[in-house]
C-alpha cells in the first residue's frame, strides 16, 4: 500500500484518473467484483507489485549438478580437444 500511494504522490496524472475511475462506482462501499471492474485500478495494483516486489530476493543454490547427457555413439570434442559424452 505505502508503494502504490508513493506512486500515486510522484504521478499526480495517474492519481486524478484513478481518483475519477473510483468516484464512478455508484457506491461508497463497493463490492469486489465492482473493484475488479475497475481496470485503471487493477493495473496500478499490477504495477506496483511488478516494481516493488513483496519479495525482494529468492536465494537458490543447486544441491547436485546438472549433467546433460550426449549420444555415446557420437561424443563431441570440445575446444581443448577432449571427447565428451556429457556436458556439465
Amino acid at each position: 500500500m505505502t508503494w502504490a500511494i508513493f506512486g500515486l504522490c510522484v504521478n499526480p496524472e495517474f492519481q486524478t484518473r484513478l481518483r475519477t475511475e473510483i468516484n464512478s462506482l455508484s457506491t461508497e462501499m463497493p463490492t469486489f467484483e465492482a473493484l475488479n471492474s475497475l481496470p485503471f485500478l487493477d493495473a496500478v495494483v499490477r504495477e506496483t507489485l511488478r516494481m516493488y516486489t513483496p519479495f525482494a530476493s529468492v536465494m537458490r543454490l543447486a544441491s547436485k549438478d546438472s549433467v546433460l547427457p550426449l549420444s555415446p555413439e557420437a561424443p563431441i570434442t570440445d575446444v581443448n580437444g577432449v571427447k565428451r559424452d556429457s556436458i556439465l
